[in-house]
């Protein structure tokens, strides 16, 4: 074998045993992440919320007749409970409606008229926004009787208006038609402040970290910023067009707002853009689960449900009934009502309400892990095999191609030259044959 030809087999040897290791190596590293950790070249499993009707609508036969106007849950109540207005009585009423159950309280009369309902989320009171006559107020209800025990005028005019609340101040916030931003001290019962907005506030928000309130205004597509102690705008921003509904999830600083097309995120700290949620329809009301992570958006027939860590969206199985009014959500049993007061229920002008249940289902497909690897190998099985052979490969290259004698010892080896030193060598032996020759002659 020419010695080139002897050296090229040497060093091919020598790469391939290399190649060898580090891909088995690399290999074992990426099959491993593939099967147990859903790499690149897997579709992720899918989280999906599962929506499970309840009885069928129903029309509530035992309650006052009138119009469901607003609709919450209230824990201490264990209850949904809705603010029902009988025009042709004058008679505005709060409603309870345990889940499957009757509730063990009756409905009370709050004014001639009533309006929104408010759960600050925790405490012993409710809040609506009524009267009696032409002149408003808000009264506080206990939450555990329906019991209305004070109230506050707030002048004529100011109803269809939105809550929020400052609990660790004992505030409550109001916003009216008539754009002027009420602060309420629910210790005493009296406004604190009064001040003007710009605009109407579709919804309202009291973030405990700022201090301030988030109001969006679906005219303009904006998310204000404002202060409550004199209404002073502290920012302005467009989040897009129809901005209505607004949540926020403490736990990983994100604020959810609604908008046409759109469900935008912004960090709550700064009130920045970090993601865009796409939906189709209108979403009216919104709700945060925290046990879950999860904010719901509904649109009246439709759940849409945005994991709040990861700011995307989850996919749902089902749908919620159809019925044409406010939804209500329980955190704790998972049961959504939705009530409606329309000729829908039944023969007659009357009140149906509905209860649906979520629970989270998974859907995921086959991990790569699962793929057999010649049998039942792992990926960290076959990289070791791989990684063994490549070492038998570079073993059996020294042992079939040994380096010539002095080679990888520093010393030069002159055992094989190039065609001109051999020539040069053989010119310096035929001189030295004919100067011994004639030596010896």
């Amino acid at each position: 074998m020419r010695p080139e030809a002897r050296a090229r087999r040497a060093r091919l040897f020598a790469y391939a045993g290399a190649a060898i290791i580090v891909l088995s190596g690399a290999g074992a590293v990426v099959g491993s992440f593939e099967g147990s950790q859903w790499g690149a070249a897997e579709r992720p499993p899918t989280r999906v919320v599962q929506i499970s009707p309840g009885p069928a609508p129903h029309e509530l036969t035992s309650w006052p007749a009138g119009q469901i106007i607003d609709w919450i849950y209230v824990a201490p109540l264990h209850a949904f409970v809705a603010s029902v207005e009988d025009g042709a009585q004058d008679a505005g009423y709060v409603v309870p409606f345990g889940e499957y159950s009757i509730p063990s309280v009756s409905w009370h009369q709050v004014g001639t008229y009533v309006q929104d309902l408010y759960y600050p989320g925790s405490g012993p009171a409710i809040f609506t926004v009524g009267g009696w006559g032409k002149v408003g107020s808000i009264s506080e209800i206990n939450a555990s009787t329906l019991v209305p025990y004070a109230n506050v005028s707030i002048g004529t005019n100011d109803y269809w208006g939105t809550f929020a609340s400052n609990a660790a101040q004992h505030q409550l916030f109001y916003d009216s038609l008539s754009g002027h931003l009420l602060t309420v001290n629910t210790t005493s019962m009296v406004v604190t402040a009064n001040v003007s907005l710009p605009g109407n506030a579709d919804t309202l928000l009291y973030d405990p970290e700022s201090g301030s309130l988030l109001a969006t205004d679906s005219l303009n597509g904006t998310l204000l910023s404002i202060s409550p102690v004199n209404g002073t705008v502290l920012a302005s921003i467009f989040v897009g067009v129809g901005a209505r509904t607004i949540v926020e999830d403490p736990a990983v600083d994100r604020v959810f707002i609604t908008t046409y097309g759109n469900i935008t995120v912004l960090n709550a700290s700064t009130l920045s853009t970090v993601a865009e949620v796409p939906h189709s329809g209108d979403l009216y009301y919104g709700f945060l689960n925290p046990a879950s992570g999860q904010v719901f958006f509904t649109d009246v027939g439709g759940l849409v449900v945005v994991n709040a860590t990861e700011d995307t969206q989850v996919a749902t199985a089902g749908s919620l009934p159809d019925l044409e009014g406010p939804v209500a959500y329980d955190p704790v049993s998972g049961n959504f009502g939705v009530a409606a007061g329309t000729y829908q229920c039944g023969a007659g002008y009357g009140q149906c309400v509905a209860l649906s249940s979520v629970s989270q289902t998974f859907i995921q497909a086959a991990a790569f892990s699962a793929v057999p690897y010649f049998g039942d190998k792992t990926p960290w099985d076959l990289g070791g095999v791989g990684i063994v052979v490549g070492l038998g490969v570079l073993v059996a290259r020294w042992i079939a191609y040994p380096p010539p004698r002095g080679e990888g010892r520093g010393e030069r080896n002159d055992a094989v030259g190039t065609p001109a030193e051999i020539e040069e060598a053989r010119q310096r032996w035929l001189a030295e044959a004919d100067k011994h020759s004639r030596e010896q002659g």
